[in-house]
């Protein structure tokens, strides 16, 4: 898995909006605008010929709600989100019946104010190409951290060379949430070390990852 050679994009807007209600369902003012940035890697293009996009909140507490956005491309408002102090947020787009793109966001807080937020959408049966990193990740394995970002997992600093020599066997926690910032990488520790032919290495390059729960 190659996560070098693209550019992040953000191909549209999406903005959801909610509401309070004070006495039966008559919504009297608006609590909260969150602005949604997808940001999705160029060699892939999840919002094209979608039937239907949806937006999908995980409240801390209580059952997930499905939205409907009215339109698939441009910028889609939504009206009456309910309220959460807690929430995760997953965009999901069709073709048919047949999921074809996924993103889901770190929590946040749908109660008040203006919120504005990123969040990774990406095809689901495609593999994301990035580009432009502080760190060199070519070969490296990426797991979801299931919290809006992602774990990097060794690499190497020599691509598109693949070798024991130019591994590396750093593991980076990646952050995309924050807008107003660029990728956020942070140490997360080192991978374990084997030994191949007598010689103890700790890098690796070309393997996967996944997320155990």
């Amino acid at each position: 898995m190659s996560v070098v050679r693209s550019t992040l994009l953000a191909p549209l807007a999406l903005c959801l909006a909610g509401c309070v209600s004070e006495g039966g369902d008559t919504a009297v003012g608006q609590a909260f605008t969150l602005s949604l940035e997808p940001v999705v890697a160029s060699n892939q293009d999840p919002f094209a010929e979608l039937d239907s996009l949806l937006l999908v909140v995980e409240p801390e507490t209580g059952p997930a709600v499905k939205y409907p956005f009215p339109q698939t491309g441009g910028s889609p408002e939504i009206v009456g989100v309910e309220p959460a102090e807690s929430a995760t947020l997953a965009i999901e787009g069709y073709r048919g019946e047949e999921l074809v793109a996924f993103g889901r966001s770190a929590p946040l807080s749908l109660s008040a104010g203006e919120v504005a937020a990123r969040v990774l959408v990406g095809e689901a049966d495609r593999f994301a190409w990035l580009e432009n990193l502080e760190l060199e990740l070519h070969g490296a394995a990426l797991s979801p951290t299931g919290a809006g970002g992602f774990l990097a997992f060794g690499g190497s600093e020599d691509a598109p060379n693949i070798s024991f020599s130019s591994s590396v066997g750093d593991i980076w926690r990646i952050e995309i949430a924050d807008p107003s910032e660029g990728l956020a990488f942070s140490s997360a520790g080192q991978l374990p070390a084997y030994v191949v032919d007598d010689v103890s290495y700790t890098g690796r390059t070309g393997h996967s990852a996944t997320l155990l729960e």
